[in-house]
């Protein structure tokens, strides 16, 4: 369809400008053009759709097949090879964007099935855990312990389905990321012997979709750290909205990595996942701790107005 328009298209012209014996030059960006979009197949289609209407139409004698002079074995030879270079090159580009694209909802779904799973289900231990210290004593609590614990369950499920059909958290389809932040930081402490406060500063505002997913994501991974590794009896969490940038701090006041020698980037921390997390939203990421001194996890986010 594209060779047929521009054919008739340069019929019209060399009526009017009397385009010369070079005309064939002009088939060339049809063959580019299907190349970079179609991939090779469609560009030697073009390319050879090509020499057939240069030849019958402006190709003496006209509207006859006569490809015999070395300049047109030389055209036809240079869109043939304009068409097999290109093309490959271009299905070659393709292939690896989808394997880019592959690559990247792979690790997206690794990041997800890590904070979903692994975090929800150590919020599960933790309840259960301290049902098992208060049955004995408490009836009343150590149920409760146990209903938050099958209610974190049910909530990890229902993450996990989200993640897998690439879904905004539930929680953000409810309400804004300040009360999410909280309603997890609740969610998690709940009958535990830490303090878990959310503070907010500044103007709220809606944030994209992306970022806000980002950010609960990182602000869940740092809480579940806090509770399962630091020993902290006190965790803060802070979300402050400035003119063009958001940041979310998580500070503990627990014994902090490293007090046992081992490293800051261990995998077992998540923060090589809470890195990654950041980079997709294009943010600064940054974890300071010190031996008895507490872990301080900051996220500085810019915002394009």
């Amino acid at each position: 369809m594209m060779v047929a328009a521009s054919t008739l298209v340069l019929l019209i012209l060399n009526r009017a400008l009397l385009l010369s014996h070079d005309v064939d030059l002009l088939y060339l960006p049809l063959v580019l053009i299907c190349a970079g979009r179609f991939g090779l197949g469609a560009a030697t289609y073009t390319a050879i759709t090509s020499v057939i209407c240069w030849d019958f139409f402006f190709v003496k004698p006209l509207y006859s097949f006569n490809i015999g002079s070395p300049h047109d074995i030389l055209v036809t030879t240079i869109f043939v090879m304009v068409s097999t270079i290109t093309g490959t090159l271009a299905d070659r580009e393709r292939r690896r964007t989808r394997e880019a694209a592959t690559l990247e909802e792979r690790n997206r779904l690794a990041r997800d099935i890590h904070d979903t799973l692994s975090q929800g289900l150590t919020g599960i231990v933790i309840q259960l855990q301290a049902a098992q210290r208060v049955e004995k004593t408490d009836y009343e609590k150590g149920r409760s312990a146990v209903q938050q614990a099958r209610k974190l369950a049910e909530q990890c499920l229902d993450e996990a389905r989200r993640s897998v059909t690439a879904l905004r958290p539930e929680a953000l389809d409810r309400m804004p990321l300040p009360q999410a932040l909280s309603e997890l930081a609740d969610l998690m402490s709940f009958e535990l012997p830490v303090q878990m406060h959310v503070a907010v500063k500044g103007r709220i505002r809606e944030l994209p979709s992306a970022i806000e997913i980002e950010l609960l994501r990182i602000g869940q991974e740092a809480m579940t750290n806090a509770l399962r590794h630091s020993g902290a009896n006190n965790v803060t969490v802070t979300l402050t909205y400035v003119h063009r940038s958001v940041r979310l701090i998580i500070e503990d006041n627990g014994k902090g990595f490293g007090s046992d020698g081992s490293l800051l980037t261990r995998v077992g921390f998540g923060i090589p996942g809470m890195r990654e997390r950041a980079n997709q939203i294009n943010a600064m990421f940054d974890v300071t701790s010190a031996p008895d001194g507490g872990t301080v996890v900051r996220v500085d986010v810019p915002i394009c107005r």
